[in-house]
């Protein structure tokens, strides 16, 4: 059943049946590994999730930052004073998420950049649904998908926040390439028009995390998206058949050869 979900728990979204974008990166790299993680999932998010999941809910959902976030106290935990403000603030924020002061002035600062920013403010500005979930059936493998969307535009667009080193259009473009956002472009713009018909655009608000954290929209281009398509229906092949066969296959079931790059194997002209 193709449906969109509005208001599902992250935890709820992410314990559910279908194959996600994360999980066909993990088919990618070696189905051995997404079938580990499946039986063996990681409670504690690592740091730079983390702080990915807070600047989400800066950016996104401002009005349920204070709600979802406790303000740790200033404290010096090598002390026995400090010790004891650290526990009795962690007993306070009762399954909250503990920020540092320094943290709130680093988010606050990457809220004003984005605010101020005429292309990013607009491209988070008439959304339509934040973290709506996405289940639909691939047709041409029978797969049952699943998706998180950060913004759905008012005209259709998927507008995706993402934290970054560098923003700058060749850094990010290495980064894109890298963790695969294309393929989730292609994935998550597939997964709305089987569900709503509708022909999508991907966009991307790419943020550095420094001051005077830099941000910029990125369109992610046609060529780009094909590619993705590309990507994800050959892992979505290998996930089906893994399941098929019930065989989950490490990173290679031969030895492989390794050769210089093409870029290093260039004989380049010697100057006199």
């Amino acid at each position: 059943m193709n449906e969109m979900i509005l208001d599902m728990p992250a935890d709820e979204y992410h314990s559910s049946a279908g194959i996600s974008k994360h999980g066909l990166d993990l088919i990618n790299r070696a189905p051995a590994l997404y079938r580990h993680q499946k039986l063996n999932p990681v409670d504690d998010p690592t740091p730079a999730m983390r702080f990915g999941t807070l600047a989400h809910l800066m950016i996104l959902e401002p009005d349920k930052f204070q709600d979802e976030t406790f303000l740790m106290p200033a404290c010096d935990r090598r002390t026995k004073e400090g010790k004891e403000i650290y526990a009795s603030a962690m007993r306070a924020a009762a399954g909250r998420m503990v920020i540092t002061p320094e943290e709130l002035e680093q988010l606050k600062g990457m809220q004003k950049a984005i605010c101020e920013d005429k292309a990013c403010s607009n491209a988070l500005s008439n959304i339509k649904h934040i973290e709506a979930s996405l289940y639909w059936i691939d047709q041409l493998d029978d797969v049952g998908c699943r998706a998180r969307l950060d913004a759905i535009k008012e005209n259709g667009v998927i507008v995706d926040y993402k934290t970054t080193d560098n923003a700058s259009p060749e850094a990010f473009l290495r980064t894109v390439l890298n963790f695969r956002y294309h393929v989730q472009a292609a994935f998550y713009l597939d997964g709305l028009k089987a569900i709503t018909g509708q022909e999508g655009t991907f966009v991307l608000v790419a943020q550095e995390k420094k001051a005077p954290y830099l941000c910029c929209v990125y369109i992610v281009g046609d060529d780009l998206v094909e590619k993705g398509r590309q990507e994800y229906r050959k892992d979505l092949g290998t996930y089906k058949q893994c399941v098929t066969q019930d065989t989950w296959e490490g990173i290679s079931s031969h030895p492989l050869e390794l050769h210089l790059p093409r870029w290093m194997n260039k004989s380049e002209p010697i100057e006199f």
